[in-house]
């Protein structure tokens, strides 16, 4: 466990815990009915994302986005939903 400034405990997890609780618990609710809809791209859902792999790099959000998904070797929802079809 680790605490913050404030004293207070919080569960601390390695970036690669965070993305895999990301893959089995989020991602299949964003992507829930995706073979259905298709190919649809859905900006608010890839706004989400990219928020939560930025946040696990601990960088800016100017930070590019090719970049961020080089770091951590991913894609964008829409490949993966793509991939689904």
């Amino acid at each position: 466990m680790c605490y913050s400034n404030t004293g207070s405990c919080r569960i601390c997890l390695k970036p690669s815990e965070k993305l895999e609780l990301f893959d089995y618990m989020i991602i299949p609710i964003m992507n829930y009915g995706s073979d259905i809809w298709g190919s649809h791209i859905a900006p608010d859902m890839d706004k989400i994302y990219m928020r939560f792999l930025k946040y696990v790099l601990n960088v800016r959000t100017q930070t590019t986005n090719t970049a961020v998904f080089r770091e951590l070797g991913r894609f964008s929802l829409d490949i993966l939903r793509i991939e689904r079809i």
